[in-house]
C-alpha cells in the first residue's frame, strides 16, 4: 500500500514507509536549525539507527534519551530535558522529533510545547497503541503524583509520521495495547471495522496498513470536528475513565499496561451503562 496522507485543520498524518514520504523534505527545511530526537532506551536500541542512517540529515541531531515506562512520565524527568534544551541552545525555530510508543509521544509533545512557549515537534511512533491512538489529537500530558495525565497541552504535531514497518521491533503484548484502542475506535464510530478486527486471528492481519488506517480515521474524523474536545471528542475518551484510575491504583504495584487497562475499562464502563438501562443486556456481551 502506497503512502496516503490524511490532512486536516488539526491533524496531519502520513501513513506508509517513511523513506517513500515527505519526511526527507520536511527535515530540509530544518537544514540551517537545530533537530533534536528524543527516544526512550527501547527506540535508542531498536528503531534510531535506522532513522539516523536513513536520513543523513539527522546525522548532526542531537539524541536525548529518556527513561521508559509510564512511572517515568513525570515532571522532573520534563525538567531535566529542559535544561539539556538550555544547554544545546535549542531555540523556537528549531525542530523536535519524538521517536517512539504513547510514552513518548505523551511527554516529548508536552515537554516541545511547553518549552520557550512552544517549538516545533513532529511524532514518529513505533508502537501500535502510538499510531492509532497516542500520537494522533495533539494531546500532551504528564502525570503527577500516581494519577494519569494530570499536566499537559492540547498542541497539535506539524505531522505525524506512522510507518507500519517499526512494528516488526515489538514484542507480542505491545501489539494487543494497541488492538485495545482499535476496539475502542471501533466501538465508538465504525461497526464495520469492530465486524473486521474481532475476527483478526493474527497479529499480522492486525498490523496491515490499510486496517491500521481505518482505525486511525475513526479518531482523525472526531478531532477534526473538536479539537479541544469540548464535547464530541469525549467519545474517545471510552474505556479510558476506569482505565486511568485501574492504571493508578496498580502504579505502585504491578503496573498493568494502558491497553489493558482501557480494555478492561471499556467492559466495566460498558456494565455500568447496562445496569443503568443506556445498553442493553445483548450489546455488552
Amino acid at each position: 500500500m502506497k503512502t496516503m496522507k490524511i490532512e486536516g485543520n488539526y491533524c496531519r498524518l502520513e501513513i506508509g514507509s517513511i523513506l517513500e514520504g515527505g519526511f526527507q523534505a520536511y527535515l530540509k527545511t530544518f537544514e540551517n536549525q537545530k533537530i533534536v530526537i528524543l527516544v526512550d532506551e527501547n527506540t535508542h536500541d531498536y528503531c534510531l539507527e535506522y532513522l539516523i542512517t536513513s536520513f543523513p540529515e539527522l546525522e548532526r541531531a542531537e539524541i536525548m534519551l529518556l527513561p521508559c515506562g509510564e512511572e517515568n512520565k513525570v515532571m522532573e524527568v520534563c525538567f531535566q530535558v529542559w535544561q539539556a534544551f538550555t544547554e544545546y541552545h535549542v531555540e523556537r525555530k528549531d525542530l523536535v522529533i519524538n521517536l517512539g510508543g504513547g510514552v513518548v509521544t505523551d511527554m516529548g509533545g508536552f515537554i516541545a510545547s511547553i518549552f520557550k512557549r512552544g517549538l516545533t515537534f513532529v511524532h514518529v511512533p513505533t508502537s501500535l497503541l502510538g499510531m492509532v491512538d497516542a500520537a494522533i489529537g495533539g494531546k500532551n500530558g504528564i502525570d503527577l503524583d500516581g494519577y494519569k495525565n494530570q499536566l499537559g497541552t492540547i498542541t497539535q504535531p506539524a505531522c505525524v509520521y506512522i510507518d507500519s514497518g517499526f512494528l516488526a521491533t515489538l514484542p507480542g503484548e505491545e501489539i494487543f495495547n494497541g488492538y485495545a484502542e482499535m476496539l475502542k475506535h471501533a466501538l465508538i464510530g465504525d461497526v464495520a471495522l469492530w465486524e473486521e478486527i474481532r475476527h483478526i486471528q493474527s497479529e499480522e492481519e492486525l498490523i496491515q496498513q490499510e486496517v491500521i488506517v481505518k482505525a486511525i480515521r475513526v479518531k482523525t474524523n472526531i478531532i477534526e470536528q473538536d479539537p479541544l474536545e469540548g464535547g464530541l471528542r469525549k467519545k474517545l475518551n471510552f474505556g479510558h475513565t476506569v482505565g486511568h484510575a485501574l492504571e493508578s491504583y496498580f502504579f505502585q504495584s504491578i503496573p498493568i499496561s494502558h491497553g489493558h487497562a482501557v480494555a478492561l475499562g471499556m467492559i466495566a464502563e460498558s456494565y455500568i451503562s447496562m445496569k443503568r438501562n443506556l445498553l442493553t443486556m445483548e450489546s455488552y456481551k
